[in-house]
């Protein structure tokens, strides 16, 4: 199900060049970079992701520099844009083009998500739904953004899917590498 689109009187508009308004717009990106960007990305996550493999870490992987690696790759996050010095209506907006309100909602609605936040948890520890492209590898472009902060306009991630998969699974076998995940 799509989530609603904000009314278009609601998006902030900023002076442009030559007197013009600028407005913005979710879009999928045409910039090619993009698509190298996620491709080096992925071959890096994928390299470390092997090496970790073929050179089986030792039972402590803190204490190897691939295991320091692999800890700070896992524990990557997406940070959404402080906009503190900015106007409501505009900082709001620009979360509404990276989340999904509608869903985010709905669950927690439901108590499945962030249902421990201003109970155990503060408010910094909220977790988001994030918008993703309805193309049927909503997990694949949600992983990226999370990751890495960038949609996968080009697809690039779904070519070597399959190679980090494989790769993945072999992660989950080795008990050296397994242990410190569970």
């Amino acid at each position: 199900a799509d989530e609603p689109e904000p009314e278009d009187s609601a998006r902030p508009s900023q002076p442009g060049p030559l007197g013009s308004t600028l407005k913005l717009e979710r879009a999928i990106s045409k910039i090619p970079a993009n698509a190298v960007a996620a491709g080096q990305l992925r071959a890096e996550l994928a390299l470390v992701v092997e090496n970790m493999v073929v050179d089986r870490l030792s039972s402590s992987p803190d204490c190897s520099e691939q295991g320091r690696e692999f800890l700070r790759l896992t524990h990557s996050n997406f940070f959404l844009p402080d906009l503190p010095d900015h106007e409501p209506e505009f900082a709001n907006y620009i979360r509404s083009k990276l989340t999904a309100p509608y869903h985010q909602g709905a669950l927690e609605e439901a108590r499945a998500l962030n249902w421990a936040v201003g109970r155990d948890l503060g408010e910094e520890h909220r977790l988001h739904v994030l918008w993703t492209q309805s193309d049927g590898n909503c997990l694949l472009h949600a992983t990226l953004l999370a990751m890495w902060g960038l949609h996968d306009t080009h697809e690039v991630g779904t070519g070597g899917l399959s190679s980090l998969r494989a790769a993945m699974s072999r992660l989950f076998q080795e008990p050296k590498v397994a242990e410190p995940m569970r």
